[in-house]
């Protein structure tokens, strides 16, 4: 198949799901917004990704300093000739979808379903507009939580929903990894918190540093990891989270890891002892399902996102409520308090991560998809 992609080729989601599908045999492109393109992130995919950057009409063309195509808006459908398009977010990425045409299938990662629902000023009314015009031309609706699929079939009614979760690799190579426990100055008293979620404000990373100050006083070797994709982060944030471990004593218990290669980013999680991700709004992170997959315990929060075949409390994970250092405190005591918990935890994780969250076997299901919107498109007389 001939599949495009329209999504932010930054993100870590796009590059592995395109890699993935292209290792199958399928003729992938990539179209990027052209202030999104980094020389970086293209180094990423496999040769033979295809890349184009999309100029947004009638606003000044940006020339962009490493090779890559690009074209006008209007022109991409004539220029890829796909198969079928499918938009990485609802929004900005969905919009551009709907215009290449075709058979369209949308991907909602979470927080971009709250924009079907927003009230508020002119420009919520303006994304709700445009995205729900665009998602009228969708053939298919996908998402990685059960629960984003009741809102979705909710707030779009008609139109058809399935569940594909983005997935992880559970064959992952961290040989050629470097050596965390060295670089991170770790010993055998240490108790390691990771988190790799940005750092922004729905992620919570500041409900995060209190509560790892709280249980820190009763945890002498405690150690706090926070792993940052600094080009999606919040620099404002990032400061104020910097002032806050200075400000509550702890920045010298804390250590800072930036953008890392995915063999790194592997044998980090693998060197933690808990990992915590605690935002407001959010479904299926594939960081959480990357942290199961390596055997480590989670600590999640209960949001409207949450999806019960994954998170589940006390079994696959413990769950606490949004914005609640204490909890997020307690919890952790608990963990480092109970090695068999922590043992348990990350046997349930890993067993659901295998059921769910296997990247391969949600490829195939998005590829039997893909097939059977074509299928249905032609023998409606689509082309």
């Amino acid at each position: 198949m001939k599949i495009a992609l329209s999504a932010n080729g930054r993100s870590p989601h796009t590059e592995r799901w395109a890699n993935a599908l292209a290792s199958r045999g399928h003729e992938l492109t990539v179209v990027w917004e052209v202030d999104q393109v980094s020389e970086a992130a293209l180094a990423q995919y496999r040769s033979e990704v295809r890349h184009i950057a999309r100029r947004p009409g009638g606003w000044p063309i940006r020339r962009v300093a490493c090779p890559i195509e690009q074209a006008p808006a209007g022109s991409l459908a004539g220029r890829i000739r796909p198969d079928v398009v499918q938009g990485m977010d609802l929004t900005r990425h969905g919009w551009t979808a709907a215009r290449i045409g075709g058979p369209v299938v949308q991907f909602a990662l979470g927080s971009d379903v709250a924009w079907l629902a927003a009230r508020g000023g002119a420009h919520s009314r303006y994304v709700r507009w445009r995205t729900r015009r665009a998602l009228a031309r969708a053939d298919l609706l996908l998402c990685d939580s059960l629960s984003i699929a009741r809102s979705l079939r909710t707030l779009v009614p008609g139109r058809r929903v399935e569940v594909i979760r983005l997935g992880v690799e559970l064959s992952d190579d961290t040989r050629s990894a470097r050596d965390w426990r060295s670089e991170l100055e770790l010993d055998e008293a240490s108790f390691v918190v990771l988190s790799t979620r940005l750092l922004r404000p729905n992620y919570n990373i500041k409900t995060i540093i209190r509560a790892f100050a709280a249980a820190a006083e009763a945890i002498p070797g405690a150690l706090l990891v926070l792993k940052d994709f600094e080009s999606f982060g919040d620099p404002e944030y990032r400061e104020r989270c910097r002032r806050l471990l200075d400000r509550l004593g702890v920045a010298d218990r804390t250590r800072h890891v930036g953008e890392v290669n995915r063999p790194d980013l592997l044998a980090l999680y693998r060197t933690a002892d808990v990992f915590v991700s605690v935002p407001s709004n959010d479904s299926t992170a594939a960081s959480v399902l990357e942290a199961m997959a390596a055997s480590l315990p989670v600590v999640a929060t209960r949001t409207d996102g949450l999806d019960p075949a994954v998170l589940r409390d006390g079994e696959s994970a413990l769950l606490v409520e949004p914005g609640d250092p204490s909890a997020l405190a307690a919890a952790l005591r608990r963990l480092h308090d109970s090695p068999a918990l922590r043992e348990r935890l990350a046997d349930d994780g890993l067993a659901t991560v295998a059921a769910t969250g296997d990247l391969e076997r949600e490829i195939e299901k998005a590829e039997s998809l893909y097939q059977d919107v074509i299928r249905r498109r032609r023998g409606a007389g689509g082309g």
